[in-house]
């Protein structure tokens, strides 16, 4: 309730709290697509012997997790 009552005294306090917030948003966001940029570019450096390799990983992860979690 403090902060509430703060963003109603200083309202451009709460804007600029509300600005930092969606530019971390966006970064993170950016963050994220860069990521998975990385990711398909190291795929397909793969052969097919390792992305079969991986692929059986991932599914014995994925059910582990699914089973355990």
């Amino acid at each position: 309730h403090m902060i509430a009552l703060y963003f109603t005294a200083e309202p451009k306090a709460a804007e600029d709290f509300l600005k930092e917030v969606e530019e971390w948003e966006a970064e993170e966001l950016e963050r994220e697509e860069q990521h998975y940029e990385d990711l398909e570019r190291y795929v397909k450096t793969l052969s097919k012997t390792e992305l079969q390799e991986q692929l059986l990983s991932a599914l014995i992860e994925l059910e582990e997790l699914q089973n355990w979690g």
